[in-house]
């Protein structure tokens, strides 16, 4: 995730484009932590860790860049670089602004009743609506997919699953998670 305030703000806001781009190396390490094979479909591997997609740590990290650019002094290069996107986004071109006026109107927040007094809680509405809007996007995904037709069957969330936290033995964790992702 490094550099994604920057990078992901010229990413699509399509969440299909991202599982297929942006995701292979994260659902490649949810396989290797369960110890499952190639095969195996990638949204239940990341289901069962509990892993929703990178693309809210993502857009957040571009809220938070963009408040910490707000409070920058008005003589700062970083403030004068934020007017020019405010400018761009005026425009309809792709910039930081834009990005972070499409994030608030999908959160239903509005970037122009941001103060000092409410960073915090304005990043914790906007975290909380990409948190629902990715998990409804993943458990719509397992549904949808032929491949974990049974796992959608009975896993209807997308926490940890419980059954792997009791056992230490990453060996015996691994036939679980085999035997729990192959019966798909």
């Amino acid at each position: 995730m490094c550099g994604s305030e920057v990078w992901s703000i010229y990413d699509k806001d399509d969440n299909n484009s991202w599982e297929k781009d942006i995701e292979k190396a994260h659902i490649s390490l949810c396989k290797q932590a369960l110890g499952v094979n190639k095969q195996c479909p990638n949204l239940a591997c990341r289901n069962e860790l509990g892993r929703l997609s990178l693309k809210e740590l993502a857009d957040l990290n571009v809220l938070k860049f963009w408040i910490h650019l707000e409070n920058k002094p008005e003589d700062s290069i970083a403030k004068q670089c934020l007017k020019i996107s405010k400018e761009f986004a005026d425009k309809n071109q792709v910039s930081l602004v834009q990005k972070v006026n499409n994030l608030c109107a999908t959160s239903n927040l509005n970037a122009a009743n941001l103060t000092k007094n409410n960073y915090s809680s304005f990043l914790s509405q906007i975290r909380s609506s990409l948190n629902k809007r990715i998990t409804e996007h993943q458990l719509n995904l397992i549904k949808c997919n032929k491949k974990p037709k049974f796992y959608s069957q009975f896993r209807t969330d997308c926490h940890k699953a419980n059954c792997l936290n009791p056992i230490n033995n990453p060996l015996q964790r691994q036939k679980i998670s085999e035997f729990v992702l192959t019966a798909i």
